[in-house]
């Protein structure tokens, strides 16, 4: 950019030399101009931002540029900030996640389905170029840029080209103008457009001494290296951001600056007072194959967590292998007969594993999982000449058309499906259609789903078939859809016309005479896990069906302590007449092939069973009784899990451990954790209130804290609105996904001693709905926890209707629906907290029809502050299920008469509550419970009416277990994951603290003085390292979970580390010790906590070790001292 030239005027002097008058002027001087240079003058990818909501009220962000140091704003209008959001199955992302590789990244500005969504800057000095990266879900999609400067009376288009390709496209426009601002809008007003990047360039005066910074990698490609903001040169002491990042088979050891150690994190702000050059060094890693072949199906299907990297794992890593059944196949076990449904195993070599399933006769089926969006193939099939197809057609002409896909790792409402999609004014004028042969079978069954996705949907679906090349359709069943958001199930038989045909046709229309449900826009009838069921022609016999085999086998050990027990026949078998137990339980089995499969969970490690089936429980097809048998199997012992240290630790006092990763917020350590472990990953917090707000999209994260009443995690978002000016617009009027201050949407969570709380809630003790926890995953627990709030203070799962929650020993406090939303959610001697005088609701749920039990509360505690009145709870949505058993009232606490408010949105399948107590443990009146209901229908304004179950019989309460209601199709046993290790049992010497090694610890928690000081996988710690006072220890088990505390009291004084004269040098190929005058225990570490080399030097010495960065912790008889070195460099 060119500025206007400035000059210094002519000067004139006057002197008297030797009676001379001289008259000197100076010349004309033009003063220099600071150069102008292009610089990035701001850079985002959302992912360092706070979310922001969309609204109609435009929302105004402050930043300030780089280099320029200007302060702008950016408005948005119905449009939000997600820092965290992904869509892998929509994107490319350019770590090869998503679609494959391309320029998304995590994090996005998204545009609501609105004509009037924006972006609008303030105005900048100058603009050179404006580049982003923007997709789509569709074609013609996207953001258009315009700009607008003071010459321009409106606003200017730059850019309005769509995201080509949708999946991620680049967009760069030149505008170098003065004083000018920038725009964005939706391009298409009914549909979404993303923004995943934004790069700002501007010219800007240099008037500053200007330094360079050059990065690089060794060895070539172990990373890729960020630089913020990024530039060819920087004013002299400008504050850099560096981020390397490895790639799949290296270990990051360090930042050097020529031979000196810069930093040994692989992020970090950088103060660059000269031209530098700074490299990101690495190691390697070794690597290992993986495979695991399948028989019994080919389509056997499982996952693997973490994923392989081009079919390779780095050593020791950690791998979950979960197998997949369905309608038509079963896992059945692995090739070391072992039966569990998940597996883990360590990667030490290249390794292959065999998993083996079973399959029913069946004739095809869809589930949706593959990609395809029309005219699709069967997804499972019995014979390769009968794969069928799948269609959407329009039902005037019976033309083929495609329909929404919802595959892969995309769902609605928790399954892969079809979606109608076509125009509301096309409503009911097209249908799904199967076609498939029917030769050699018989006794044809149809199995499906549908549901209405939350668009326009009528209400009853009709199944027809043909059999005359789809002439003519004759209805067979209708399936109703009562709410959106619901999947139906339907198990049809055909009629016996329906065999024996090249072609046999299914079709699933609509009722055009039923209501409407959903939101007007789009068809939303959804319809997936289609699997047509059949026998095969078989020839009747007289003889009994012969089994060849048992697993477990007869007497034999090892057996999982969750697993199947598996029957193998010469033949096809059926569940016949008679019990078939394992010790004194019934088993339920699973026949329809040569095997018959009997699901267990939850044995007692090391311990022996029987299992009897007796005579005439499994027949074949012909009726023929099989003579029954009785045999013993033992289970495996419990294995000792490998050592370990927490993989994080967040302190407000900067508390760091060796080996483990230190960080100040608990969001920094969640960031740092892998996206997809599969096993957990331990994040210890102390003591602290974290101002937070925590979106947690990984799976196996596992939070532990210092304890309830000392780790607060708190915000202040609001899902409605107040006038308060303590809450800023942008945390009010949020969606409950972006509302609560911790949001878990990953599975196998698990948070022990932990406060979630929003402090409007807590403070204030008023609406609006202040959430303080919504967990969305799949096994969540959370143990010794506590949620506070007022206003729907708990928000669970209902994203699937059999996802499940455990907690255990929580205390949950709030007034108005604070326990509310779907899942199957296990309440274990929890304590309810009523923080309202009376009229409150403790629940309010919204279970799918086909959740199984909803919200069980087992020998809870209902509690308040001060007398109150209260109900269980008001039926929000859908089916609503919920059961109170062995509750105990508090002295301030009574229940309303009726139990239970009679009207919200819904009629509840069960509200009940059984063996309710008072506060002395006297039986409470339950004969007034209430079981009638009403509502009105949004739709129609009509009134609807039902009844509910309102109370169980023993024998139901019988069956509300851990393991009933959240064993699931996995087995899953919560209470592993908090089967304490026992109490540490510790001495104490002249010279150190010492204990007993715990059985399956993985490693010890110390606390000194009430200060929790070290973790660590050793047995003893000397007493200069801890000092005088109080000492505590309590073990670890592999979940992170802590057991109860041993307590001692160090009174000796605290010795002086005789090494303390030793010096540690760093070398090229090992590390040296100079001054050795004691016995001195050498150790020295890897980064991440790995011991590498262990030695005890009695005089100085070297010891060989691969190049990289270490800790060496060196211990005598009078303590210990830990340096870290580097080792390698030239």
């Amino acid at each position: 950019m060119k500025q206007p030239s400035t000059f210094t005027k002519p000067t004139a002097f006057f002197l008297l030399l030797a009676g001379l008058l001289l008259t000197i002027v100076t010349p004309m001087v033009q003063a220099e101009e600071p150069p102008v240079q292009e610089r990035l003058i701001y850079s985002t990818t959302f992912q360092e931002w706070d979310a922001v909501s969309s609204s109609t009220t435009p929302v105004v962000v402050n930043k300030t540029t780089s280099f320029s140091n200007e302060a702008f704003t950016m408005t948005f209008g119905e449009t939000l900030v997600d820092p965290a959001g992904v869509q892998l199955t929509r994107f490319k992302y350019l770590d090869g996640s998503g679609k494959g590789v391309g320029p998304f990244t995590i994090g996005y500005a998204m545009a609501a389905k609105s004509p009037t969504a924006f972006i609008e800057t303030s105005v900048f000095k100058h603009l050179s170029r404006v580049k982003f990266v923007h997709g789509a879900t569709g074609s013609n999609r996207g953001w258009k840029l315009l700009k607008k400067s003071a010459t321009d009376a409106n606003w200017v288009v730059l850019s309005s080209a769509v995201a080509n390709p949708a999946d991620g496209a680049i967009v760069e426009c030149t505008i170098n103008e003065s004083n000018v601002a920038i725009r964005f809008e939706n391009i298409t007003s009914d549909q979404n457009a993303y923004m995943a990047e934004l790069n700002l360039y501007g010219m800007v005066a240099i008037t500053s001494e200007q330094v360079s910074l050059t990065t690089g990698v060794t060895p070539e490609g172990a990373a890729s290296v960020a630089v913020t903001p990024l530039s060819s040169s920087y004013n002299k002491g400008s504050v850099v951001h560096l981020k390397a990042t490895r790639n799949f088979g290296y270990r990051f050891i360090g930042w050097m600056n020529g031979d000196s150690l810069v930093s040994d994190q692989p992020e970090f702000d950088y103060t660059l007072n000269q031209t530098d050059t700074l490299t990101a060094h690495y190691e390697t890693i070794d690597t290992y194959a993986f495979d695991c072949k399948v028989e019994g199906s080919r389509f056997g299907r499982y996952t693997l967590s973490p994923a392989p990297t081009n079919g390779r794992y780095e050593t020791g890593t950690t791998v979950m292998i979960t197998p997949h059944s369905n309608e038509v196949m079963t896992f059945l076990s692995w090739e070391d007969g072992t039966t569990s449904k998940q597996r883990v195993i360590t990667i030490t070599a290249d390794t292959t594993l065999t998993a083996t399933w079973s399959e029913i006769d069946y004739i095809v089926g869809w589930d949706f999982f593959n990609s395809g969006n029309n005219n699709l193939t069967g997804q499972f099939y019995a014979e390769t000449t009968n794969s069928g197809l799948f269609s959407a057609v329009k039902l005037a002409d019976a033309s083929t058309t495609s329909w929404l896909e919802k595959s892969g790792a995309t769902t609605s409402e928790g399954k892969n499906c079809a979606i109608n999609w076509k125009s509301n004014d096309q409503l009911g004028q097209y249908g799904f259609q199967t076609t498939f042969g029917t030769h050699n079978v018989s006794n044809i069954r149809v199995k499906y789903e549908m549901m209405s996705s939350g668009y326009s949907t009528h209400s009853r679906q009709i199944l027809q078939y043909s059999v005359d090349s789809a002439a003519t359709f004759v209805n067979l069943d209708t399936l109703t859809l009562e709410t959106p958001k619901s999947w139906v199930g339907a198990d049809v038989l055909l009629p016996d016309t329906c065999a024996g045909l090249n072609k046999l046709y299914l079709r699933w229309v609509a009722d055009l005479t039923s209501p409407v449900i959903g939101s007007t826009g789009n068809d939303g009838t959804a319809i997936t896990n289609i699997f047509v069921l059949a026998d095969r022609e078989h020839v009747a016999d007289t003889i009994a069906p012969v089994l060849l085999a048992t697993l477990p086998a007869d007497a034999g050990t090892g057996a999982s302590a969750s697993g199947s027990i598996i029957l193998t026949f010469n033949e096809k078998v059926l569940q016949g007449t008679g019990d078939i137990t394992l010790g004194e339980d019934v088993l339920t089995g699973r026949f329809g092939s040569s095997n018959a499969i009997f699901a267990y969970a939850g044995l007692t490690y090391g311990q022996a069973y029987t299992v009897t089936v007796p005579a005439g429980a499994i027949v074949d097809q012909s009726g023929n009784a099989f003579a029954g048998i009785t045999f013993t199997f033992t289970v495996m012992n419990k294995v000792q899990p490998a050592a370990k240290l927490f993989d994080a630790i967040v302190s407000k006092d900067s508390t760091t451990w060796a080996g483990t990763l230190g960080y100040a917020t608990i969001k920094e350590a969640i960031d740092a954790a892998p996206a997809n472990s599969g096993t957990p990953y331990l994040i210890y917090i102390k003591a602290g209130r974290y101002n937070e707000h925590l979106q947690i999209d990984k799976r196996n994260i596992h939070l532990i804290g210092e304890g309830a009443d000392k780790v607060i995690i708190t915000d202040n978002r609001l899902s409605g609105s107040t006038t308060d000016p303590s809450v800023p617009a942008e945390k009010q009027n949020l969606h409950v996904s972006q509302s609560a201050t911790v949001v878990v949407n990953g599975s196998d969570f698990f948070a022990e001693g932990i406060s979630f709380e929003n402090d409007w809630g807590v403070s204030k003790l008023a609406g609006p709905q202040a959430l303080a926890l919504y967990t969305v995953g799949d096994k969540v627990i959370l143990h010794k926890c506590k949620l506070r709030s007022y206003q729907d203070t708990y928000l669970t799962t209902y994203s699937q209707p059999d996802y499940r929650h455990y907690l255990k020993d929580c205390f949950i406090e709030g007034a108005v629906d604070f326990i509310y939303g779907g899942g199957d959610v296990f309440f274990d001697a929890c304590t309810i907290y009523i923080n309202r005088d009376a009229g409150g609701y403790i629940t309010a749920p919204s279970h799918a029809a086909e959740t199984k039990w909803g919200y069980i509360f087992m020998n809870n505690t209902i509690d308040a502050p001060k007398s109150t009145l209260v109900y269980f709870g008001r039926p929000w949505q859908n089916k609503p299920k919920v059961s109170f058993v062995n509750t105990k009232l508090g002295k301030n606490v009574s229940i309303y008469g009726a139990g239970w408010y009679e009207t919200m949105g819904a009629i509840p399948a069960i509200f009940a509550d059984y063996n309710t107590m008072d506060w002395e443990g006297n039986p409470v009146d339950l004969s007034n419970r209430n079981d009638y209901y009403y509502y009105t229908d949004k739709n129609t304004n009509t009134k609807v009416e039902g009844n509910a179950k309102s109370s169980l019989t023993d024998e139901e309460v019988r069956q509300y277990t851990v393991k009933n209601v959240l064993g699931g199709d996995d087995n899953w046993m919560p209470g592993e994951a908090l089967e304490p290790c026992v109490k540490p049992t510790a001495t104490l010497t002249a010279t150190a603290l010492n204990w007993d090694a715990v059985p399956y610890a993985i490693g010890y928690v110390v606390t000194v003085n009430d200060t929790v000081m070290y973790n660590t996988t050793e047995t003893s710690l000397p007493l200069s390292t801890i000092g005088l006072g109080k000492v505590s220890i309590q073990a670890v088990n592999e979940h992170g979970s802590l057991s109860e505390a041993t307590t001692l009291q160090v009174t000796v004084d605290k010795q002086q580390l005789a090494a303390t004269s030793l010096v540690v040098l760093g070398q090229t190929t090992g590390i040296v010790f100079k001054g050795v005058t004691v016995p001195t225990a050498v150790e020295v570490f890897q980064l991440d906590g790995r011991l590498a080399y262990r030695q005890t030097l009695t005089k100085d010495g070297s010891l060989t070790v691969k190049r990289g960065l270490y800790v060496v912790r060196m211990r005598t008889s009078g303590g210990v001292r830990s340096v870290k070195v580097m080792v390698g460099l030239p």
